[in-house]
């Protein structure tokens, strides 16, 4: 397959995190030692614009029509309970349905809402 991770995955629909650092090593006291903790730049910003709109739109059909019997639905709503952002909570949630779908995909099966509940 294309992708051998999620993360893989995540990256090619857009929902992948950006770290960027520079002078990873500095010099202290004639020893090396490890610098400043990387910076988080946002999501990446190469990637299929389609398919992360569609990510995107199933996690807001999953929010805004299903009712708290879906085990996603759920999950968005045991993150704001905990106090993730809304925005930062459907992105989650976009994420979980794009590790699904590569899942699904690898597998060659269809959408089990029970099999997938133990995997998130």
């Amino acid at each position: 397959h294309r992708f051998r991770t999620k993360r893989m995955f995540w990256s090619y629909c857009g929902f992948g995190v950006v770290v960027r650092s520079s002078s990873d090593w500095i010099r202290r006291d004639d020893q090396w030692v490890r610098g400043k903790l990387d910076h988080t730049r946002g999501l990446n910003r190469e990637f299929n614009h389609m398919l992360k709109a569609n990510l995107k739109g199933a996690a807001t059909t999953i929010i805004i029509h299903t009712r708290s019997l879906h085990p996603l639905r759920d999950d968005y709503e045991r993150l704001l309970r905990n106090g993730t952002k809304p925005t930062l909570a459907k992105m989650t949630i976009a994420r979980k349905i794009a590790a699904i779908v590569l899942a699904m995909w690898k597998r060659e099966e269809r959408y089990q809402p029970e099999m997938y509940r133990q995997a998130m």
